[in-house]
């Protein structure tokens, strides 16, 4: 919700942890998740393709679903001109870059937005460049100061940091079962190397929270929140002492904009991260948290489309009213999603799992 509300601000006109803040938090949270399955599931080495083909099942058709039914709104916004004359027509829609720019781009650049746009990997790098009016690509620090960045050749842009998350799994069952010394040292090693980058002056995004050698740390982050859990007794505690333990990451994320400052990003990460496994304790079994979770996904895959969409038909100013019809609206599409998708998927990855260990 925190990203939902960051990327329509001009609805709300409020902030709740902003976008790049919450997208680290969840990479901590992917991280400690990521660490309880291979430490407790996933836990034989013949268990590696399971494991990434589970994952590649658990997001692909998700984004598949979403990305075919994007060209469709984008091929209609495109052939149909809206009725709201306040209309950016170039807002998110791919298809008028590709009219105005596939003769001109590189036939190697459209082969990586191709594969980009399919496979979901390398989107996180598309963000470092930009096209010029010719067509020609260039590397570029800061693409909020270009005026064609290649990530508009892209359907679902958010998908980024999904391209994060793969390449998270790729690397992870030969980081997370490593001594917890040593995954503290990679840490370390992240974060020295993005403040020696930003002391050159790259503070921008996309070196902010978009580039995977510094996501890195905080994914494994959540490898350490998993070593708390296992180590802290927090299955003996009450359940009043979870409670207040655990909400401690929400009251942050709620009054984050009254107390943020310089630096304030990595007093919420640490704190989050120790509070992770108290809040994973309290809510491990209920069924609506599962729910929640289970949509979080689909809502983060379909909030934008949805916002393009909502901005393509309505022209009301009554922008409340359009908030609560986004919001529901987004909520709707993501049930509908992990209901037709999700959940099926989920039957087959469980059996597949199920049949590995059988025949172990």
């Amino acid at each position: 919700m925190s990203v939902l509300v960051a990327h329509s601000k001009y609805l709300f006109k409020f902030n709740i942890l902003g976008g790049p803040l919450a997208v680290k938090a969840f990479f901590i949270i992917s991280g400690f998740y990521m660490s309880l399955i291979l430490n407790e599931k996933y836990v034989s080495k013949e268990s590696y393709k399971l494991f990434i083909s589970n994952r590649f099942m658990r997001i692909y058709p998700i984004y598949v679903a979403v990305f075919f039914i994007s060209i469709g709104v984008f091929l209609f916004a495109y052939w149909v001109p809206p009725q709201n004359q306040n209309f950016d027509m170039f807002f998110n829609n791919p298809i008028n870059y590709y009219v105005n720019f596939s003769s001109k781009l590189d036939w190697s650049i459209l082969f990586v937005v191709f594969v980009s746009n399919l496979s979901i990997f390398l989107q996180d790098l598309i963000m470092f460049f930009s096209v010029d009016p010719s067509g020609n690509t260039f590397f570029t620090p800061n693409f909020k100061l270009t005026e064609v960045p290649l990530f508009v050749f892209i359907f679902i842009p958010q998908a980024w940091s999904v391209a994060l998350e793969c390449m998270y799994y790729l690397i992870a069952p030969f980081l997370v079962r490593r001594n917890l010394i040593l995954i503290m040292v990679i840490i370390a090693i992240t974060f020295v190397l993005r403040f020696v980058v930003y002391s050159y002056g790259y503070t921008n995004d996309p070196w902010t929270y978009r580039f995977f050698p510094f996501e890195l740390g905080y994914f494994l982050m959540g490898s350490i929140s998993y070593y708390l859990y296992k180590k802290i007794p927090s299955q003996q505690l009450s359940r009043n002492a979870l409670w207040i333990l655990a909400s401690i990451p929400l009251a942050m994320t709620i009054s984050y904009p009254l107390w943020r400052f310089s630096g304030s990003e990595y007093l919420y990460a640490f704190i989050f991260l120790i509070s992770l496994p108290y809040l994973f304790e309290l809510t491990k079994n209920w069924k609506l948290d599962t729910y929640i979770g289970d949509l979080s996904y689909p809502i983060y895959m379909v909030h934008i489309l949805v916002l393009y969409s909502m901005r393509y038909f309505s022209e009301s100013s009554n922008k409340l009213l359009v908030g609560i019809v986004y919001l529901i609206s987004v909520i709707a599409f993501s049930i509908l999603l992990n209901e037709l998708v999700s959940k099926r998927i989920e039957h087959i990855r469980k059996r597949r799992y199920l049949n590995f260990v059988n025949k172990k």
